[in-house]
């Protein structure tokens, strides 16, 4: 089966959805409840994703790199579409110039620097984790 991978600012597209994918984009929320004087424990399952009129999905951009694995392991095609704003090199002056002193801190220490270039560099690429953490 071709499915369609359509990736936007902020969101994931997938259509059409098989199964193998709903089921793992799900969880299972833990509550806690009474029967009478007894507490019991609740699972209900929660969907990490939204339906589409279409029969797709739409779901967060940061599950693209395991979803795009698990279509692969299924032995389905990918078509990708990359519909996102392009994002601009990393300007590391920048980060070198904040001004440390005026929120409290130190700064950047040396071997903190390349870590923090390879995660502007990674975000750039897949903006999955960039907009987990709200960058």
């Amino acid at each position: 089966m071709e499915i369609t991978l359509s990736r936007v600012d902020g969101a994931l597209g997938i259509n059409p959805a098989p199964a193998y994918l709903t089921n793992y984009l799900q969880y299972s929320h833990r509550s806690f409840g009474f029967e009478g004087y007894k507490k019991v424990n609740k699972y209900d399952k929660k969907q990490l994703y939204s339906i589409n009129p279409d029969g797709g999905l739409v779901t967060f951009p940061g599950f693209h790199t395991k979803v795009r694995e698990l279509i692969e392991r299924n032995d389905d095609t990918i078509n990708e579409l990359d519909l996102r704003t392009p994002a601009g090199e990393p300007d590391i002056q920048r980060i070198l110039d904040i001004n440390w002193k005026g929120i409290d801190s130190t700064g950047l220490r040396d071997y903190q620097l390349d870590p923090v270039l390879e995660f502007l560099y990674k975000a750039k690429d897949t903006n999955g984790i960039c907009c987990a953490t709200g960058g």
